[in-house]
């Protein structure tokens, strides 16, 4: 609920309300809206243009260390991060994308490119697991798609984001690390224990390498805030 806007006379004999928590974000940002929809509307291109239609998409577009097309292709890096394996692994990086998205972008910059910005964090994130899912498997036959190693990198950036809000020792800073072990543990462990046992086919490469390419690269996209200054 955003603060009521009045005129400026005062609420004299007015019930006042206790004050409640600052919300974390007043509207939804647009560069996490913006990804979210085209990820979506690929993936329902994909649906309406049937199996033939997916399956040349995944050959064109997918990520392959090594595949029908040979290596050395650039724009895969890019657009595997927009294509998925069906609705559950659709929805649970959507789901994600929405919970964590807002509160990095929100964080990254507060001008008016804050959502280019943001956008490019995310494509370099992704960018970033996948160079680390090749690096490790630089002979895979199998393509990876899907969003996850962006992902992790926004929750990188949060983490940066949150950090800054909160002093060293305090109780943002416990839940912040805190945040990151389970992160770490269950994107990543869970991940990789589900690929060598066959249980779930997750590239657990592409989460660890998204989430430190989006350690590393926040500071560098990171808008500085202007000193403020006093009003006149």
């Amino acid at each position: 609920m955003t603060d009521p806007h009045h005129s400026g006379v005062p609420l004299t004999g007015a019930r006042q309300r206790p004050p409640g928590r600052e919300p974390i974000f007043k509207t939804f940002p647009a560069g996490t809206a913006m990804l979210i929809g085209f990820i979506l509307i690929v993936f329902g291109v994909g649906v309406l243009g049937g199996d033939r239609f997916q399956t040349l998409m995944v050959v064109l577009f997918s990520l392959w260390p090594e595949g029908p097309l040979g290596d050395g292709r650039l724009l895969p890096y890019v657009t595997h991060q927009f294509l998925h394996f069906g609705p559950v692994h659709l929805l649970m990086n959507v789901a994600m994308l929405a919970q964590v998205g807002p509160l990095a972008e929100s964080g990254i910059a507060r001008d008016g490119n804050r959502v280019i910005r943001f956008i490019l964090f995310f494509l370099l994130c992704g960018i970033g697991g996948a160079l680390g899912f090749v690096w490790i498997n630089p002979g895979a036959e199998n393509p990876m798609v899907g969003a996850s190693g962006a992902i992790s990198g926004v929750f990188g950036g949060f983490l940066w984001s949150a950090l800054g809000a909160g002093g060293r020792g305090n109780q943002m800073h416990r839940a912040v690390l805190t945040s990151a072990g389970f992160f770490l543990v269950i994107n990543v462990g869970l991940a990789a224990v589900g690929r060598v046992t066959g249980v779930v086919p997750i590239a657990w490469e592409s989460h660890l390498f998204g989430f430190l390419t989006g350690l590393l690269v926040w500071p560098l996209l990171r808008a500085r805030e202007p000193l403020d200054k006093n009003p006149d």
